[in-house]
């Protein structure tokens, strides 16, 4: 799954803040997760990466419904961004062999 968040200035134009935070929490259990560009990733997770356009790559072995929540500060920007993804077990291939 792939967290997307394009941040925006005042006017509209795509800007780079100066603090890019993003929360993974995983709504059945309440596990959560948390990044920021400065950096700080969870042992094993990809990192956050591009600068206007802040992209994360989420490899999950509990795939249920996940919530994103970034958050994205300084620079002209002051933005939240809330995205929840909806995963049907039967669409998800098993990461460990049978």
């Amino acid at each position: 799954m792939v967290f997307s968040c394009t941040f925006l200035n005042a006017s509209g134009v795509a800007t780079e803040p100066t603090t890019t935070k993003l929360f993974v929490r995983e709504e059945i259990d309440g596990t959560e997760l948390y990044w920021d560009k400065v950096p700080t990733t969870p042992s094993g997770m990809n990192a956050l990466s591009g600068t206007t356009t802040v992209t994360m790559t989420f490899v999950c072995r509990k795939a249920e419904r996940l919530t994103g929540h970034w958050v994205g500060a300084g620079n002209g920007v002051n933005q939240t961004k809330v995205e929840t993804f909806f995963v049907k077990h039967s669409s998800v291939q098993s990461i460990d062999p049978p």
